[in-house]
């Protein structure tokens, strides 16, 4: 996920915010990197849970995502964003 996303090593290692899309990615991009690691929105896991809840409200509640639709999208899409403590 971390490279479909556009993460590079070095700056995970030099804990550089350097990801692609100025640290947002659209909703789709997420779902299509969990389903090639067997993650599959609708279907639970057995660790994880269902994907779209652990990500929409698990983990925006806990602050690492934002999820917003995006301004003036029409039909509606949605884009997560990296929230205060995807950075801690």
């Amino acid at each position: 996920m971390v490279s479909t996303l556009g993460l590079s090593c070095d700056a995970m290692l030099s804990g550089g915010l350097n990801m692609q899309n100025g640290d947002w990615a659209p909703e789709e991009a997420f779902w299509g990197a969990l389903s090639r690691l067997g993650l599959c929105v609708g279907i639970e896991h057995c660790v994880f849970g269902e994907p779209r809840e652990l990500l929409t409200q698990v983990w925006v509640q806990e602050g690492y995502l934002e999820y917003q639709q995006v301004p003036d999208s029409h039909p509606a899409h949605y884009e997560f964003l990296w929230g205060p403590w995807a950075y801690a």
